[in-house]
């Protein structure tokens, strides 16, 4: 008889992924959640996981062992039934509650963990590793904050490799140890450490911190992968007992990517190592230098351990899927209107979005519709990344962000938002707040423009609004 398993909080992209690995595992797994949206949402159901919505004290089956709580700010006893019930059980020593970095800790108990992580480029970078691994045979296991196209969001594989994409934020509402540092890591690949998060890392030194206690945790037998130009990544390798190599575009890597150029639908380039010229990589469904940067480190990774040959990895990513909300193609080719949807959710991410749009279509009009959903786009502390945001879009939309709570006293709101856009952007702005009005904004768009739709949120359901739009109207 299988155990059974609770989420509460399941359309998290990390607890719905751990939900998948526990579900492998043998576990009968039920979860609940609210305003979730996709792809999470048709994942789930896909995986044959579907929520319960809402979070009620009755959604926890009476044959639940453990229940497992996302890191949500609405997940907390005093504010959730569901929650309040899930600590009250486990008083009476009726169930364990634990979060989801518990759960992937003992399941990375006995693997080599090759943690992916960084400010940005984390979730493509982990997502390339683990089809790159998975495409050459290596059997392994994986954990992503993205949902790609063609293959799971999470699986347990049979040998020792497990690609873990890796979060600095807390491990829960009770515990604020960083996830990452639950994962056993053995390896690593790190990208840059913008400060981010601003919302719990007050500094950037706060905020770094948490990064050289990951690499101070690799092991001498490991591999860390280091952007060689990623911000302060080098000083924070320098702390490595594992074995350090370089990555990056043209310069003294120990990886490079070299010779860039656009190809339809994805790049292309040379991949050089430590001298050597291995040969050309096409990189599918992936726009974009920083995606170039991003298969190097993979290369770097996996190449330095004799995991895959130069052959594999070029083989594999010349048929990468893609990934949902990372540069995404939501119109079919026929449109004379191209859509793409990204996360974007901070000013690096932004920016490299739509330069690589710029860079695949040098001669269009792209406009932006872009949504503050993260805090820290709203945080005063951030007033500074508007500032040239926007250089390669031609107009911008500025949809309000969530209504989450009253506005703190670090916390900027639409109005103040738009003024500094319009500072530092100096083409047409305009600003809206539900689906009809982003609709509205299409008016100006021409056949062989392009949409931008950036926003870690769903944009007050206004995205499939936008697609459905378009391509009523462009083909």
């Amino acid at each position: 008889m299988s155990r059974s398993v609770h989420f509460i909080g399941l359309c998290g992209v990390g607890m719905s992924a751990t939900a998948i690995l526990m579900r492998d595992q043998g576990w009968t797994v039920t979860g609940s959640d609210e305003g979730f949206y996709d792809p999470q949402w048709s994942m789930l159901l896909a995986e044959g996981l579907p929520p319960i919505e809402g979070h009620r004290a009755a959604n926890i089956p009476a044959e639940a062992e453990r229940i497992v709580i996302g890191r949500h700010a609405k997940l907390t006893p005093d504010t959730n039934e569901e929650v309040a019930e899930a600590f009250r059980l486990q008083a009476q020593g009726k169930v364990v509650v634990r979060s989801f970095p518990d759960e992937l800790e003992d399941l990375a108990a006995q693997t080599h963990n090759i943690v992916v992580t960084g400010s940005f480029g984390k979730s493509s970078t982990a997502t390339m590793a683990a089809w790159a691994l998975h495409h050459a045979g290596a059997d392994p296991s994986w954990f992503l904050g993205v949902v790609p196209n063609g293959f799971p969001q999470a699986r347990l594989g049979g040998s020792d490799w497990f690609v873990l994409e890796g979060d600095e934020y807390p491990t829960s509402n009770w515990d604020d140890r960083s996830k990452f540092v639950r994962y056993r890591p053995t390896s690593a690949i790190l990208t840059s450490l913008v400060h981010d998060h601003k919302n719990f890392f007050k500094t950037e030194e706060s905020y770094v911190e948490r990064f050289r206690e990951l690499v101070g945790m690799l092991p001498a037998s490991g591999v860390l992968a280091a952007c060689g130009t990623g911000y302060r990544v080098p000083e924070v390798a320098a702390l490595s007992r594992a074995r350090v190599v370089t990555y990056g575009g043209d310069g003294p890597w120990d990886v490079s990517y070299r010779a860039f150029r656009r190809i339809p639908g994805g790049s292309a380039f040379e991949l050089w190592r430590r001298g050597e010229r291995l040969g050309e990589v096409e990189l599918s469904n992936m726009l974009g230098v920083h995606n170039a940067e991003n298969a190097a480190g993979v290369a770097a990774m996996l190449l330095e351990h004799g995991a895959v040959s130069f052959e594999a990895l070029a083989s594999a990513m010349a048929c990468f899927p893609g990934m949902k909300r990372r540069c995404e193609l939501k119109t079919p080719p026929e449109c004379s209107v191209a859509v793409y949807e990204d996360l974007s959710s901070s000013r690096e991410k932004a920016m490299a979005f739509l330069a690589a749009l710029r860079g695949q279509f040098p001669d269009r009009r792209i406009h932006a519709f872009f949504q503050p959903h993260t805090f820290s786009f709203r945080s005063r502390a951030s007033a500074d990344w508007y500032a040239g945001m926007f250089a390669d879009a031609s107009r911008v939309v500025l949809f309000s962000p969530p209504s989450l709570r009253g506005l703190g006293a670090d916390e900027m709101g639409t109005q103040e938002i738009l003024e500094l856009i319009r500072a530092g952007f100096s083409g047409p702005v305009a600003a809206v707040g539900d689906a009809e009005s982003a609709v509205a904004e299409l008016a100006p768009v021409e056949p062989g423009d392009v949409v931008a739709v950036m926003t870690s949120g769903n944009m007050g359901n206004a995205i499939p609004a936008l697609v459905s739009a378009v391509v009523a109207r462009f083909g």
